[in-house]
């Protein structure tokens, strides 16, 4: 039985410090300027400005709407925002957030840098119009209501300080900008191993999660920062939350945790073995969902798409705005199987359509968005099918488009071999997509044998097509895996064609399945391997970076980097789907487990580092918050800018089992974080929160997580005689150990042993003209576990 969930609740949180020759805090009245009447910004002209416009903005929405407008009570104030479901309540104790049933106090009890802390006393609130303040002497809090919902900040003079607060140097810990909340006793705290998230328990219940704690500074350079329970003091057993935030070198201001949208997508004609979300795509502001079991009818396994819209107000939970059916579907077609979206042009696989008298022989749908819009049950625009196709070629298995070109996969295709596999590429014609269209060239593997399955898997970005192919044998490795790059020749798509390089795993090994998901954006290709064995871990899974080399795409050749996820077990199928925009990957591990949720299901992101990409595990995770076991969440993934979205095809809605759903996620920066809530159909039913225990804020009884590298970056080149070694703090560790060895000979040339609290150290004078590569363990008493090893060259 599923009962109500909780939803996630994010908080922005502005740190702003003035020097002493800057300009004074604004007072309670003051416009943001340049921002007045821009209540009419929405949709995609909004959600493209920078988070610190977008909040910039919310105030002023907040400030010109009385909706959003403090309400006196008998003993504060309060604030309303029934678009993210949030209401707070404002006296002199503090602020207190409520969500449902649940409420927690906010309760700003001290503030600092490092172990020297200001307690704060009660302070009557003052208020105007959508904004309330406390005047904490040395520090100002304010809460701000608007279109993002409510934001949280400080203000803090500078030169008050600078007499308060002891010198900051180099090492030392009061650099750490530190704000401390009580935490509410009726509730379990769980803080997860990247410490940028926690969750709150009421026994097995999840009762409120904050999410991906980012933190960067007016240059927008990255600041590490974290969240960490602890006691009070020595006297008093009760716990607090601690946001630290390392400030050395730092601009400001500085921007921790910017807000997050949220949505979950569900169909509104909604039924039992859809299998909807087994199949998503994203573009800008549009969605597209896959349903291949969807009943059209009395056509069972016909199959459908849906398309969902951003809401003017952003993502929130929704049903679809338009549904896409074949208007010549039958049952079993499995229309929706594969689908993918550039602009106005949505394109879907119906991989077991038959075309005359070949069964199964496939086919592809093209829907162009009408003047209108996405709006009602739509027919397609044109039909695509092969002109060379045969019975059970399985052509529509996977679908690409950018653009004007589309690109299909035939998965089973046997042209030159049996079940060898093809893809496809279709051109838009001057006229436009309409009616029937046969292929404007066919694709294929130069060394293409039996049972590659080549087309399993493709995608597109501008001239350059990728594609699967989970079942080549790569020397005595069976169905190790590989994936073909096709660039478009001078002379356009035309005839056949070959690859122009050939993409492999250095490490690669027997039944891998590299190929499985690919996806491709500009000069950067990922390629999942989700029955990749990871240590003893057997299909545990796997994805790997390949960035296009400066000569171009040619040869055979090996990843650039090679991303696993830092909590991987055994059957997670980590690398099951993948996705890319830019300078993040998503990828799909929807057999992971958690707690007791078997297959309840993962996805994890990764952003590139400043140094390039590099063998890495995620920057950040995130699930369903209403997830259950067999959810398959993560079985398809897709990226847009700072967009994701996530299927799982085997979400129970209600009381209809595998109907599935798909989940958006957003970010104003780099690193996503989750926001999914309960489910919105036309007849409201309950949905379900995960089952696991609730835990100590602090369990190390494993090893610590992985530490991450940050400088020197890889293969940099350094000049200083002592090395700056930076790398990022981790949890459950009790000490670290830096190791710097000379590259050519492997011996060791420099070691320390820091404590917990050091994440940087200058190493000994270093000879020149030497390649270095160094690495850090980060150890408890369960053991150690190391990083990456980046190299450096001192000239």
């Amino acid at each position: 039985m599923k009962h109500a969930a909780f939803h996630s609740f994010h908080w922005l949180v502005r740190v702003l410090i003035l020097g002493a020759l800057a300009l004074t805090a604004a007072p309670l009245h003051a416009d943001v300027p340049g921002f007045q009447n821009l209540s009419h910004l929405q949709g995609n002209s909004f959600a493209m400005l920078p988070v610190q416009a977008q909040a910039a903005i919310s105030q002023v929405i907040g400030r010109d709407q009385g909706s959003y407008h403090a309400v006196r009570t008998a003993t504060g104030w309060r604030f309303n925002n029934p678009t993210h479901q949030l209401g707070a309540t404002f006296d002199a104790d503090g602020a207190t957030v409520q969500h449902a049933n649940t409420a927690w106090s906010f309760g700003l009890r001290a503030w600092g840098y490092g172990n020297t802390r200001f307690g704060v006393e009660a302070q009557t609130p003052r208020a105007v119009q959508n904004r309330i303040e406390y005047a904490r002497g040395a520090l100002t809090e304010w809460y701000v209501n608007g279109l993002l919902g409510i934001q949280q900040g400080f203000t803090v003079q500078a030169s008050v300080i600078s007499h308060q607060l002891p010198v900051i140097s180099h090492q030392s810990p009061v650099s750490e900008l530190t704000l401390e909340f009580d935490l509410p006793s009726d509730l379990n705290v769980e803080i997860a191993v990247d410490r940028r998230s926690l969750t709150l328990w009421r026994g097995k219940e999840m009762a409120l999660r904050f999410t991906g704690l980012t933190a960067y500074d007016a240059r927008g350079s990255a600041l590490r920062a974290r969240l960490e329970v602890a006691r009070k003091n020595e006297k008093d057993e009760s716990s607090a939350l601690r946001v630290r935030v390392d400030t050395r070198g730092a601009q400001y201001p500085i921007v921790i945790d910017p807000f997050v949208q949220r949505a979950k997508l569900v169909a509104a004609d909604g039924a039992a073995n859809d299998w909807f979300g087994s199949a998503v795509a994203i573009s800008g502001d549009t969605v597209v969902v896959g349903a291949y079991g969807d009943d059209i009818a009395s056509a069972a396994g016909q199959g459908s798409a849906y398309v969902f819209v951003k809401p003017g107000g952003g993502w929130s939970d929704m049903a679809q705005s338009a549904k896409l059916v074949a208007s010549d579907g039958a049952a079993g077609d499995l229309f929706g199987l594969s689908v993918a979206i550039s602009g106005d042009t949505v394109v879907v696989g119906a991989i077991s359509d038959d075309v005359g008298s070949n069964a199964d022989q496939g086919s592809a749908y093209v829907f162009v968005k009408p003047n209108g819009g996405w709006v009602g049950t739509l027919p397609q625009a044109a039909k695509l099918t092969a002109s060379d196709g045969t019975a059970y070629d399985d052509f529509g298995s996977a679908v690409g488009i950018s653009g004007e070109t589309i690109v299909v996969g035939a998965r089973s295709d046997t042209d030159r071999d049996e079940v060898q596999g093809s893809a496809y590429v279709f051109v838009k014609p001057g006229s436009g997509w309409g009616g029937y269209l046969n292929e404007t060239a066919k694709l294929l593997a130069s060394d293409g044998t039996v049972n590659d399955y080549f087309g399993a898997a493709v995608a597109i970005s501008g001239d350059t097509v990728v594609v699967g192919v989970s079942g080549d044998d790569i020397a005595s490795n069976a169905d190790q895996g590989s994936a073909y790059i096709f660039v478009k020749p001078v002379v356009g798509w035309n005839g056949y064609l070959n690859e122009t390089a050939k993409l492999a795993a250095a490490d690669g090994a027997a039944v891998d399945t590299f190929g499985r998901s690919v996806a491709i954006n500009g000069a950067t290709v990922v390629v999942g391997a989700d029955y990749d064995d990871i240590g003893g871990n057997p299909d545990q899974g796997s994805a790997y970076i390949f960035t296009e080399p400066g000569g171009g795409w040619s040869g055979s050749l090996s990843q650039t980097a090679k991303l696993t996820s830092s909590d991987g077990a055994a059957s997670d199928n980590f690398g099951g789907a993948v996705g890319v925009s830019g300078d993040m990957v998503v990828v799909g591990a929807g057999y992971d487990d958690l707690g007791g949720n078997t297959n309840q299901g993962s996805v994890y992101a990764f952003v590139k580092p400043g140094g390039g990409w590099t063998d890495m595990t995620e920057t950040s995770k995130f699930n369903a918050l209403d997830g259950a076991a067999f959810d398959i969440f993560g079985a398809a993934v897709s990226i847009s800018g700072d967009v994701v979205v996530v299927g799982a095809n085997f979400d129970d809605v209600g009381s209809n089992k595998d109907q599935g759903s798909a989940y958006v996620f957003a970010n104003g920066t780099a690193t996503p974080t989750p926001t999914p809530a309960s489910t919105a159909t036309s007849t409201p039913t309950a949905t379900h929160t995960p089952t696991a225990t609730a835990t100590t804020p602090n369990d190390c009884s494993a090893r610590p997580a992985k530490p991450q590298l940050v400088a020197p970056a890889p293969n940099a080149v350094v000049t200083k005689s002592k090395v700056p070694l930076v790398w990022g703090d981790v949890t459950c560790e009790t000490l670290y150990k830096v190791f710097v060895k000379d590259a050519a000979t492997n011996k060791r040339v420099y070691k320390n042993t820091l404590d917990v609290d050091m994440t940087r150290v200058r190493s000994t004078v270093l000879a020149r003209s030497k390649t270095y590569k160094w690495f850090v363990e980060a150890c408890n008493t369960a053991g150690c576990t190391k990083s990456a090893v980046w190299k450096f060259f001192k000239p």
